[in-house]
Parts: structure tokens; sequence; C-alpha cells
């Protein structure tokens, strides 16, 4: 894997540009770099909506890692918000991995448990605002209890509360969803009845911020009214005013100590370790008792500003990106923009779009179901060089192609590609710091994904015109072109045979005994008549027309081609019937014009004439036979 010998290390995190993963993921790199050793990240966006069939497309990255070939495995589960990932990624690496797995902040039985002390840190949380508030009334907002982390704080709140003698109602506790957008309800559940909480304790930062939000909006002041704690210690507690008082987890820690855990166990297998790290209560504006100095609050607001500054930039450039791409028909288009735009993809060191092979040609994006054995890597930017119209084909297995893996540790993030369920492949970015690991976003990678399904639809639609175009010129019996096939591709025939003064030769054919065929035999041996007619002028020449008769127009034809042409018309009849495989002969009458056409003489004259001709020498056939 990635070519140059080095073990390599597979992290499994959704939303890697979360600060719990980007965190995390920097003490990975940092630590793995040091060791030599490759890693590779497999993430998707998770379960931003309800869109099922697009969650089932985010859920294909567990099917592309060759886990048989990683020497270690970081799994960080609580991630992972799409129904059956949990299981179908620990399933996959039971079955397939031979190597050492560790797992964050979530207990998985066989792997080994890098976790955070819960107990200690709700206790110290509770007991400060017990002890140097003296507080009584609480309320606590929980997340979704299907996650254990959420299980667990709660547990200890429940505990500890017990524990000092405090009363908790089920009016004390709101289930939320560990995200910023359920703030009003927690409000009309714990402000429900006169109920007026002297502090919310939240399960998360984001929830934290939503609660403080929606307080702030109904006119109730933090810290004077109501004191509002997180959990976590995300960066956005120190930008958020008022400042949230929060538990910091020392998640860089924990990523280097993963890496460090699975180095040991390549030297010595050990039993399954769990180590838990310890916590750090971070006092802020939200409870009055806030730690850090004015200038550094001020400071961190600054840097807040800076961030908000760059990610309109960013989604300014991304949405200028959408509408160019709307106009992009081609791989090689797509590749020719993407160039303009990739330095949003902040601090990148090196970017590609490897696709399914068989998507440059594909008509029908739904006939894509998974990854290919063989991958095309088709755009490429390397070492922030872009690399121009490139097809690069590798093995799936190997992750990138030989020519843009380096001799020195690799790093790379692999996103899945695609509309919905339909895999188009994935996008493999490495980053020059490890500070910038993760910064991937959600509309970068649709408004590509979109692109990618709009020149499908565009092949598709040419597809279809295309087969419409081939069924409006042909006859459906004999394929051959029908009176209005002949108008299209004879009228150039004729008008360039008018100019250049060359021969024009139209042929005009008929089926002889066709009534008698079909009325002894049957209209299918009619049909097949017919059809035997058609490939003896398939064998003779390339441009005709059928109707129930046949015409034949050939362009600078001379007169030992026309001849040539009817005894190979003649001889294909001929062996048919010697054949023997019907019990009729089939016969068929022709005329001929051969002149230099002027304007005088149209195409429809042309024809006119030969048929003159042919029903002439059908009629001698008729009276040769006597009928």
């Amino acid at each position: 894997m990635f070519h140059n010998n080095r073990k390599t290390i597979g992290v499994f995190a959704f939303r890697p540009s979360d600060p719990f993963q980007k965190k995390t993921c920097q003490g990975i790199i940092e630590e793995a770099q040091e060791r030599g050793y490759n890693v590779a990240f497999f993430s998707s966006f998770g379960r931003h909506d309800h869109n099922k069939r697009f969650v089932n497309g985010e859920k294909q990255i567990l099917s592309l890692p060759p886990y048989e070939d990683l020497d270690g495995v970081i799994v960080a589960t609580d991630t992972m918000d799409i129904a059956g990932t949990k299981e179908e990624l620990v399933e996959n690496i039971r079955s397939w991995c031979h190597c050492p797995v560790v797992s964050l902040r979530e207990n998985v039985e066989g792997f080994h448990t890098l976790g955070i002390d819960d107990d200690a840190a709700m206790e110290d949380m509770v007991m400060h605002f017990v002890e140097v508030h003296e507080f009584t009334k609480f309320c606590f907002m929980s997340g979704p209890l299907d996650m254990e982390e959420a299980r667990a704080r709660l547990s200890c709140f429940q505990r500890i509360m017990k524990a000092y003698g405090l009363p908790v109602t089920e009016q004390q506790i709101f289930y939320g969803n560990f995200w910023t957008n359920c703030g009003a309800d927690a409000c009309d559940h714990f402000y429900q009845d006169g109920y007026q909480p002297e502090v919310i304790i939240c399960a998360n930062d984001y929830m934290a911020q939503g609660v403080s939000t929606e307080l702030l909006r109904r006119g109730y002041r933090i810290p004077e009214d109501v004191c509002v704690s997180g959990f976590d210690g995300i960066p956005n507690t120190l930008f958020f005013s008022p400042s949230i008082t929060t538990v910091e987890v020392p998640f860089y820690e924990m990523g280097k100590e993963a890496v460090r855990l699975i180095a040991d166990e390549m030297k010595k297998p050990s039993e399954d370790q769990e180590i838990i790290f310890p916590t750090r209560l971070v006092l802020n504006e939200s409870c009055g008792c806030y730690t850090l100095q004015k200038q550094e609050l001020i400071l961190n607001r600054c840097r807040y500003f800076e961030k908000n500054e760059a990610d309109r930039n960013r989604r300014t450039a991304e949405t200028f990106m959408s509408i160019n791409l709307q106009e992009v028909d081609s791989l090689s288009m797509l590749s020719g923009l993407i160039k303009d735009y990739v330095v949003n993809v902040e601090g990148y060191e090196s970017y590609f779009l490897c696709l399914c092979e068989g998507l440059e040609d594909a008509t029908d994006s739904s006939a894509l179901k998974g990854y290919t054995d063989m991958m095309h890597m088709m755009v490429g930017f390397h070492e922030r060089e872009y690399m121009g119209e490139v097809d690069l084909s590798f093995e799936r297995k190997d992750l990138l192609p030989e020519d843009v893996c380096g001799l020195t540790p690799q790093v790379f993030f692999f996103m899945p590609l695609h509309y919905k369920e339909h895999c188009f492949g994935y996008q493999a970015v490495s980053f020059l710091e490890s500070t910038n690991a993760g910064n991937l976003f959600l509309p970068w990678i649709v408004s590509i994904e979109n692109a990618i399904e709009n020149i499908i639809l565009q092949s598709e639609r040419e597809s279809m015109i295309g087969e419409l175009e081939y069924l409006y010129v042909r006859d459906s019996l004999t394929d051959l072109f029908n009176r209005r096939g002949l108008d299209k591709y004879g009228i150039p025939l004729w008008e360039r045979a008018i100019q250049e003064k060359k021969p024009l030769f139209v042929m005009g054919i008929d089926l002889d005994d066709m009534k008698e065929i079909n009325d002894t035999y049957g209209h299918k041996e009619g049909d097949n008549a017919l059809k035997i007619i058609s490939e003896a002028i398939q064998f003779a020449a390339e441009t005709n027309d059928v109707g129930d008769e046949f015409a034949i127009i050939g362009y600078g034809k001379t007169e030992k081609d026309v001849e040539v042409f009817q005894e190979k018309l003649l001889d294909y009849v001929d062996a048919y019937n010697k054949s023997k495989k019907r019990p009729y002969e089939i016969h068929a009458s022709f005329g001929i014009y051969y002149k230099i056409p002027s304007r005088n003489m149209s195409l429809e004259m042309c024809m006119q004439n030969s048929d003159r001709k042919m029903y002439a020498n059908k009629a001698k056939y008729k009276e040769k036979r006597g009928k």
C-alpha cells in the first residue's frame, strides 16, 4: 500500500472537519510520521440528512479499504451516525484484519480501548456548581441514548446528584442530539410550569451553545440568571459569547497514544487494554468563574472572526464553482475547472480524484454499484502541481497510483464520490500540516459529484438521441435506411455529385413474388425474404434505403464498380437459394440510374428514373414466368 514498503495504519472516523476528529487526527498523524508509518483515513460526511440514498452512498467508503493489508487500525465508532455502519465496520475488521485495533471512546469487544474518565469529569462539574455556586436546581441535557458516551454522562450526573441528596425529576432531563438545533425544545422542557433552573449542564459543547443561544434570545442573562456548561472542550467554547464552561478532553493525546499502542502491539502482542485519559474542568464566562485572561478571550474571538471570514470566502468560492461546474460536459473539463478552485481545500498538499473503471464511458449512473477492481486517477494535483489531463490506472487495493506516492510516510484522507447510492469513486487528499488535516467540506465534494452525474446524464441523453435518430432513419425489420434516412444521407451525395461533376449511381430494387410468399408461407417468411435482400444489399454496398422497394445510392463509382455491385448482390441471393434453406427461391428486380446529375434533375427524379427501369424489369420477370 502506497508503494513505499512502510507499515500503514487505517483510521475510520466520519466528519473529519469536526473538532474531536481534527485534534485526534492531528495526534495520529504526528506520532505516525515520527515512527515512519503511512496513515490512510477512511471517512465520510455521515448522516447529514434523512436522504437514505445519499447515506447509502456515504457508507460505500467501508468497502474501499484493503483491510487485510493494514498493519494497524484505529476506529472512532462514536462518529459513525449512519445506521448499521458501526456493525459493518467491526465485522469487516474482524473478518479481514490481522493487526492491532484501537477503539477511541467506545468499548468494542476484542479491541484495545482509549476512553475518558466521564465519572471524574462529571463529578468535578457538578461539584463546582454545588460547592462553589451552592446551586440546587439542576437541569441536564443528555445526548441520544443509543450512544455510549451519552448514557455514561447521564448516569454519572444522576449518580452524583443522588450523592449530594439532590432530586432529579423527568423535567430536569432533556434528551438532545449532540447538536445545536434543539436548544428551543430543551428550554421549553426545562422551564415548563414555572421551573427556574440555576444551571443547565449539557453532555457536549454543541448542545451547550444551542441552549445558550436560545436562553439569550428569550432574555435570560448568562451567568446572572442561569449558568450553562458543556463537555469536550472544543475550540468553539472559547469563541462563543459567553465562553462556555466545559470539560477538556485530550483528543490530541488520545490520537498519539493510539499509534503508540499499535506500535507496541506490533512488537509484542498483548491482551486487550483499556486506557482511561483524565479530563480537565475549564471554567469560562457561562458560569462566571472564567480562568482565561480577558485578553486571551478577545484573541480567541478574533481568531474565530478570521475563521468565519475564511469560511465565508470558501463558501462563496464553492458557490461559483458549483455554478461553473454546471457547464462541464467531460471529465477533462472537470479537471481543468477544479484547477481554478482547488486552493479552497485549505492547506492541501496533494488532491486526486480516483474514478471507477468505465465511468468515462458510462451512460447510466444506476449501473455504478460499487468500487471496481481497477481504478483510474483522472484528476490530479501532486504536491500542489496540476498534472493536466491524466488517466493513471491502478489496482483499487493500492488506493493510489505508484506515480503519485513518495518514499516518505504518506498520509491521505479518502472520501467517497457518489450520486446518491451510485458509486463514482473517491477523492484522496493529503495536507501540508497536521493542523489542516480533515479540512474537507460537504459543499465542495457534492458539487463535484453533481458535475460527474451531469456528465453521465449528458452522455445518456446523447446516446438516447443517437438511438432515436438511428430508429428514425432505419427500417425496424431490415435495419437499412428508410426513406427519411435516404433523404438525410442521400441528398448530400447528390449535391456533391453535382458540385464535383461526378456520376451518381442510384439503383431501385424490389422483391419479386412477395405476395405469393406471404400467401403461401405466411408473413413471417415474407419478412425473411426481405431480410435476405437487405443482407445482399449490405454485402454489396454501404449506403441504402428500404421500404417495400429498396434504393441504393452511390457516389463517385465507375461503371465497373456498378457491375461489381450487381454481381455481388446477385451472387449473395444465388448462394442463399442454392442453400435450400427455404421451400421458395428469392428473386429481385432492379433498375439503375448512372449519370452526372444536374440541378434540373433532383434526387427524387433520379430515383424515379431507376424505379421506372426496375418496374420494367419486374414486368419482364413476370412475363418470363408466365404470371
